[in-house]
């Protein structure tokens, strides 16, 4: 029995959208404070990061360290791209079951530590944003 899988991998762009550069797609972490940024599939660190649209046990982390001393209030969202990364101007209706705003709640700070830093991590879907098309995502 063959069935179609429904699958979305995820890229971040910029951890600070104050860029507003909606078209810039480079992947990385541009703001010098933001460090080791790491996207992968919620079980398997290993395995790319692809997940069922159609199955609600699997997830993609988004991680990330910020050196700091506190943690700020950070908030996300999500474009829905082409197969080459560029977005595709979807109303976030069209791909989105939610609104399309999520805040970065789970962070720790570091400990034992020469240079202090939050550790943040976005896992996706949650309660805030639920994903209802395949692609790509910024």
């Amino acid at each position: 029995m063959s069935r179609l899988l429904a699958a979305i991998s995820l890229i971040i762009a910029t951890l600070a959208s104050a860029q507003g550069e909606e078209s810039d797609t480079r992947q990385g972490c541009i703001s010098p404070t933001f460090r080791t940024l790491q996207i992968r599939y919620a079980d398997d660190m290993w395995a790319p990061p692809v997940i069922n649209l159609n199955n609600d046990s699997e997830r993609i982390v988004v991680s990330f360290d910020e050196l700091a001393d506190e943690h700020r209030y950070l908030r996300y969202s999500l474009t829905h791209c082409d197969a080459e990364w560029m977005p595709e101007g979807l109303v976030d209706s069209e791909f989105l079951d939610s609104f399309n705003e999520g805040t970065v709640d789970d962070y720790e700070y570091s400990q034992a530590t020469v240079v202090h830093y939050v550790h943040y991590a976005i896992t996706i879907p949650n309660n805030q944003i639920r994903i209802t098309q395949p692609g790509n995502y910024l």
